[in-house]
């Protein structure tokens, strides 16, 4: 059963101009049926005369009508009459004609036939009206060329060409046409009904053979004097199927094709003429006929290669790379997805102090950033910032040859800059260093960072007091065993540990402001804040309890940190806090929880201890400083319940001199002034002469055999740093 009805046929044979009427009434319906989306106006309308011509006529002899009267009125028609009454048709739309090529076919997969291609630049069609079949897609190039193609549409509703039929849709399925099978090739309608060999462009083909069905080559001889050959691997000796060549009327090629055994296709584009910078074009094809690559090989030597992303697999739609004469690469470019760029330009002759330079572009094809690779394997790169957003207008990030990171370099808007230098070597072993430049290239300020898990530790002086230098810490700063002094004339920021080691010292000139978990340890050191601190301080007397430390506090009324584990287990054996140039006149001392906290001269200076419950001992050395220690626990003697002998004096010491007779015992005591003055007091007083307070709270010290030396106005501390620093006796 036709797909038109017998009224609708009969209509059209009496008068073809209603085929217009007839198509605007099933237009819908045909276009469903056709169901080729997309397919613009005039493509739906070739289509459609497609299937009126093969509804139209019954297939049978040749005829030699030529006009659309004498086409519809014949009994019947062969393909070619079919053909050329399907484009009669089409005229009646009043549509131009000239976007039909007529092929014919002969000696292949589909014998001898004539089938049309339909392109007006929107739409591509292969038209076969002798058998009802529409094919979306198709070109000759695609055609011959061995493209398989699966969006068709049959019409064929009737039983006397079924096998023919099926011929045709497998060749079309299957890519079986080959350049060899064309006879002829006519581009326009009007070229067709007026058939001459002539027209066709062709003015011969030839072929050769390597055996009765192995075709090596056929070459189309064209009207203008150039020619078509087609090469085919009838051995299988290559990597190709086949190679298309075109040449000019000089002999010069134009074109060739390879058409490679895994359906991949390259294609050479020739400059014979020299027009070009190129010589020749190379493109590459995928089995879908995607361009995955094209090539131009210039005059010069040098070649340009694109790569493309047919498949969508990459983050970039294509990549072009730049050769020399010696085919090193000397550039690379990324155009992404999202159309921004990345240049990559190689230093291929050793020009420069850089291996390559990576730019990296937007949209709009403004530089976003740069990055030079350096023989030594280091890296620079710089960051733009092209929306003005930010202070700066580039950075510049340095990376050594590991890929690590060294240093940033912001490029201010106001023409000064700042460095960064990560993990800086020296002296100090910086997490990072920040070096800040104004417009004239002047050092003006650095900030030394030191990050978590970061430690510094050494001796010697970090900056040197000129208000150019701040320091930012969250790791370590450690002084063991020497003095590291912090001396930058600005707040020093501290989230991280301050900490005094084995007999080392760490003297901060500056204010500290401490934050989050930021802290400070004494373990047998000396930790001396000259300005404010807010920094909580943990004595850390170590396994044994006894590596004492010193706490020295150069501005007490502005230190707001606790203070922890302080602690004392004998004369002259305890932690020490130090108010340097802080005379003590009166104190207070209250319980707060398991705190104490000591309040001196009526709240000018106030000091936590945490979690300590028991006594201080605090006192004055006569030069403006006060000692604050934890005294020793009293002691009992089984031998005697008398207080041992003492001798007290209220003049200087160093005034006075006495003998203790070793054999007057406990029970007297025996004192001779020395009328002439000072004793000489040279030698060194014995370690074992440590003094401590007695029952009446005045310093005493211990000679052995019962016998000691005390004086009224002074407790144990400040007697001891007396003794220890010039008063001995012999």
């Amino acid at each position: 059963m036709s797909y038109f009805s017998s009224a609708a046929l009969n209509q059209i044979r009496d008068d073809p101009t209603t085929i217009v009427s007839i198509y605007n009434s099933v237009r819908t319906q045909f276009i469903s049926d056709l169901n080729m989306p997309g397919l613009d106006e005039a493509a739906n309308q070739a289509a459609f005369c497609t299937v009126v011509a093969f509804d139209l006529v019954d297939y049978g002899t040749e005829t030699a009508a030529n006009t659309l009267s004498a086409l519809v009125a014949e009994p019947t028609l062969a393909c070619d009459g079919y053909a050329m009454l399907a484009g009669e048709l089409l005229s009646q739309f009043g549509a131009s004609t000239n976007e039909l090529t007529y092929v014919g076919w002969n000696g292949g997969t589909v014998g001898n036939h004539s089938q049309i291609l339909f392109s007006d630049g929107t739409s591509d069609l292969l038209l076969d009206p002798t058998i009802g079949l529409v094919v979306d897609n198709v070109t000759y190039q695609g055609l011959v060329s061995g493209t398989h193609y699966a969006e068709m549409t049959s019409f064929y509703d009737r039983t006397d060409l079924n096998s023919f039929d099926a011929e045709v849709i497998a060749a079309v399925s299957n890519g079986s046409y080959k350049p060899s099978d064309l006879i002829y090739y006519v581009p326009t309608l009007t070229a067709f009904t007026d058939y001459a060999y002539a027209t066709t462009g062709l003015s011969g083909i030839t072929t050769s053979h390597a055996g009765q069905d192995q075709i090596l080559t056929v070459t189309y001889h064209h009207t203008d004097g150039g020619w078509t050959n087609f090469s085919y691997d009838a051995l299988n000796e290559f990597s190709w199927n086949s190679i298309a060549a075109d040449y000019d009327s000089a002999g010069g090629m134009v074109s060739a094709t390879y058409e490679e055994h895994d359906g991949t296709e390259v294609l050479y584009l020739c400059d014979p003429l020299g027009q070009y910078s190129w010589n020749a074009v190379q493109y590459d094809y995928d089995i879908q006929g995607s361009t995955t690559a094209v090539t131009y090989n210039e005059d010069s030597g040098t070649r340009v290669l694109y790569l493309y992303d047919a498949l969508d697999q990459f983050s970039w739609s294509n990549v072009q790379y730049d050769y020399n004469s010696d085919d090193a690469v000397t550039s690379v470019t990324y155009t992404e997805h999202d159309g921004t760029q990345a240049i990559y330009i190689y230093d291929t002759l050793d020009q420069f102090s850089w291996s390559s330079v990576e730019y990296e572009h937007n949209d709009q094809g403004v530089t976003t950033s740069i990055t030079y690779d350096e023989h030594d394997g280091t890296q620079v790169t710089y960051v733009y910032d092209l929306s003005d957003q930010y202070a700066w207008s580039s950075v510049a990030v340095d990376y050594n040859d590991h890929g690590v990171e060294t240093s940033y370099t912001y490029y201010m808007d106001n023409g000064d800059r700042d460095t960064f230098l990560l993990g800086a070597s020296g002296q100090f072993s910086w997490s990072s260093v920040e070096y800040h430049f104004d417009s004239q290239s002047n050092e003006i300020f650095t900030t030394y960072y030191n990050d978590s898990g970061n430690t510094v530790s050494s001796a010697g002086t970090i900056a040197g007091g000129n208000g150019l230098v701040a320091l930012n810490n969250a790791g370590t700063l450690d002084a063991t065993g020497g003095t590291l002094t912090l001396d930058s004339g600005n707040t020093i920021i501290n989230s991280g540990l301050l900490e005094a080691r084995s007999s080392g010292k760490l003297v901060i000139d500056d204010a500290v402001s401490n934050s989050g978990s930021g802290h400070a340890v004494i373990a047998d050191g000396t930790l001396e804040f000259a300005a404010s601190s807010n920094v909580d301080v943990t004595f850390d007397n170590g396994a044994t309890g006894t590596a004492y430390g010193l706490l020295m506090l150069a501005d007490a009324p502005d230190f707001s940190g606790q203070i922890s584990g302080f602690a004392g287990t004998g004369p002259g054996q305890s932690d020490q806090v130090e108010l340097v140039g802080f005379t003590e006149t009166s104190f207070q001392e209250q319980t707060s929880g398991n705190n104490l906290v000591l309040t001196l001269n009526g709240g000018s200076v106030q000091l936590t201890f945490d979690n300590f419950g028991g006594t201080l001992n605090i006192s004055t050395d006569g030069s403006g400083n006060t000692f604050i220690t934890d005294p020793p626990k009293s002691r009992s003697s089984t031998a005697s319940s008398a207080s041992p002998p003492t001798v007290a004096w209220s003049e200087p010491m160093s005034h006075q001199g006495f003998v203790f007779r070793n054999d007057l015992g406990a029970d007297s005591t025996s004192a001779f002034e020395n009328q002439n003055g000072p004793i000489e007091t040279s030698h060194v007083v014995p370690e074992w002469a440590q003094p401590a307070d007695d029952a009446q709270g005045r310093a005493a010290i211990s000679l052995g055999h019962s016998d000691n030396m005390g004086q009224t106005s002074l407790d144990a501390g400040p007697l001891h740093s007396l003794l220890m620093n010039g008063f001995h006796l012999h």
